[in-house]
């Protein structure tokens, strides 16, 4: 489908070279003060709610700068300045989710002592709120995915959040139980597949029972890491 004739309804898509012609110029890193550099951390994440908010609203397809602009509160211009095309936009919103939905938590986690860090760690991915159930920013994680099958850039920007989060439970799993990185890196991967797809069947109205029975699953193969002494996770 051909551009809109309207520039302010244009999707989000590669600037044009008169776009770029009139964006503000961009001050040297060198030149920039700790309140700029602040700043700017605060408007990049502000544009990148407004496009997470957008794309679970209308969809990532249907979804244009203007849209963006609008729900952020900003001209046009200066999400351009921040973001110069739609695949830099992507991309880091894509870390955006990765840091603010996933990292952030599951840092906090293994802040602890390895034994509980791994307690800490399932309350947190059988958390309901863990991954954004329920609202327009749940319908955008699920545009992000989708859009993963069928762009591979994505995909692989998608793949690389999630073998970050693995290597990170991996590592939590060894520290925990003392067990073979081999024998972590199975379970932490077969953990992260169970309560992945449980969110998809909390969305499908499979309560808090079904909840803790796939905790229970995720329990019983942490415990086979565990010395047959060891009553921890038994």
């Amino acid at each position: 489908m051909g551009p809109p004739s309207n520039e302010d309804d244009m999707p989000v898509t590669p600037m044009d070279e008169g776009h770029r012609e009139n964006l503000p110029a961009e001050k040297s890193s060198g030149s920039k003060s700790r309140k700029t550099r602040g700043n700017n951390d605060e408007r990049r994440r502000q544009i990148l709610d407004a496009f997470l908010t957008c794309i679970g609203r209308n969809g990532l397809e249907r979804t244009t700068v203007s849209d963006v602009a609008d729900e952020a509160g900003l001209q046009r211009t200066l999400v351009y300045h921040y973001f110069k095309d739609r695949e830099i936009l992507i991309d880091s919103l894509i870390q955006h989710v990765d840091v603010t939905m996933l990292r952030s938590r599951f840092d906090a986690a293994l802040g602890t002592e390895p034994e509980l860090s791994v307690s800490l760690l399932l309350d947190t991915v059988f958390d309901n709120t863990f991954f954004i159930p329920t609202g327009e920013k749940a319908d955008a994680f699920s545009e992000l995915v989708s859009l993963g099958t069928r762009n591979d850039h994505v995909r692989v920007k998608i793949h690389e959040m999630w073998e970050n989060f693995l290597e990170a439970f991996e590592g939590a799993l060894v520290a925990a139980t003392g067990a073979r990185q081999k024998d972590c890196a199975v379970v932490a991967y077969a953990v992260t597949c169970i309560f992945e797809h449980n969110a998809v069947m909390q969305l499908l109205l499979f309560g808090d029972e079904y909840n803790r029975r796939a905790r229970a699953a995720c329990e019983l193969l942490i415990s086979n890491l565990m010395p047959l002494t060891d009553h921890r996770w038994r």
